[in-house]
């Protein structure tokens, strides 16, 4: 593992530490996550729910999602999860298949708030 992995993942794992026992509804709401970066929050939502996750539906592997996300802006990770997100849509049909819409609202109010459209 690089040391950019390893530290990705150290990152990662500090960061999600005070969401873990968040409920669902509490994700989106910035009282709760501030100071947390915009793509932790998102990449938990994903985690949570039946969607998968952006490196998977472009099969890349853990270690080249990484390098991508260092290597662009947070505004282009976010338009990865967003175009997760669409995908997801597009796949199921407007189908809530396995409770996923309540995760998708969730990450698109994240994302709103992140690119500041409130």
């Amino acid at each position: 593992m690089s040391s950019s992995h390893s530290a990705f993942w150290k990152h990662l794992t500090r960061y999600h530490s005070p969401l873990l026992f968040l409920e669902n509804s509490h994700l989106a709401c910035s009282e709760r996550t501030v100071g947390l970066p915009p793509l932790v929050v998102l990449h938990h939502i994903l985690v949570r729910s039946p969607i998968v996750l952006p490196h998977t539906l472009h099969g890349w592997q853990e270690a080249e999602y990484v390098w991508w996300i260092e290597e662009h802006s947070p505004r282009e990770a976010w338009s990865l999860v967003e175009s997760t997100l669409s995908h997801w849509e597009s796949k199921n049909g407007g189908l809530d298949e396995g409770g996923a819409q309540e995760y998708v609202d969730l990450a698109r109010t994240v994302l709103r708030d992140a690119k500041g459209e409130a």
